[in-house]
């Protein structure tokens, strides 16, 4: 299987997870929004040298992993891109920073897998169309929303048009590895053309089916009590080990 079989097999993956019935993926989409977004801020906003804050700011990740049900070791298989980034961000802090190098690497550390984490339980708990509900109930315009939607969905497809070409090349041309860059130009052209004639098609069929500019997205419900406690529980706590 090759690396862009991977990816669309993990990006399906991760969505059935999102789909599940876990006890985190049951919680209310705009709880589990307001909660990141909240323990982001919040986290981002400590001292360089606040260790022990930032120690403390794990409870998250370790409550939402223990209450999702949710296995860790995919995380750093699928997390991978941006943890090696910050891994070597990190390492490299202590040159930048002669009086107190370890600590702030740590801290840098320490907050980048937290926020890595953080938002990864989203994303394998909410699925995208309970996302954009939540986003719309906060008031974010119409535009960014289905932007965003119509991105996620047709990513996949996105991916597979790539993987069919790579295929058709390498029929073409056995035995070689990878793509010649002298055809780099004309993969690009032809993969921009097919992309304009999909989304051309893809607006027809949905100004077809009534498409105004908005998403009827996920489905309603209300909050329930145990949105409510997990909302609050998780707020103030993330707040008490801010100021406190």
């Amino acid at each position: 299987m090759g690396q862009l079989d991977r990816s669309i097999t993990e990006f399906r993956l991760m969505e059935e997870e999102a789909r599940g019935e876990g006890r985190l993926q049951a919680l209310h989409p705009l709880a589990k929004l307001l909660v990141t977004v909240v323990y982001l801020v919040v986290l981002l906003s400590f001292h360089k040298y606040n260790l022990a804050g930032v120690l403390l700011m794990g409870f998250y990740p370790i409550l939402a992993f223990t209450l999702g049900g949710v296995p860790l070791r995919p995380m750093w298989r699928r997390m991978r891109i941006i943890l090696i980034p910050v891994l070597l961000v990190g390492i490299a802090n202590p040159f930048f920073d002669r009086t107190g190098g370890l600590i702030s690497m740590m801290t840098l550390l320490l907050k980048g897998l937290f926020a890595v984490a953080a938002t990864y339980l989203l994303m394998v708990s909410t699925s995208m169309d309970d996302l954009c509900r939540a986003l719309r109930k906060l008031r974010v315009p119409a535009i960014l929303v289905t932007v965003m939607m119509l991105i996620y969905r047709y990513l996949c497809v996105f991916l597979e048009e790539i993987a069919r070409m790579r295929a058709a090349y390498s029929l073409r041309a056995p035995g070689q590895k990878g793509v010649h860059f002298r055809v780099w130009g004309s993969l690009v052209g032809m993969l921009l053309l097919r992309s304009m004639d999909r989304s051309e098609t893809v607006y027809q069929s949905m100004t077809l089916r009534g498409f105004q500019g908005d998403f009827l997205y996920g489905r309603e419900r209300p909050f329930s009590r145990s949105d409510y406690i997990y909302l609050f529980v998780c707020i103030l706590a993330v707040l008490i080990i801010r100021f406190l």
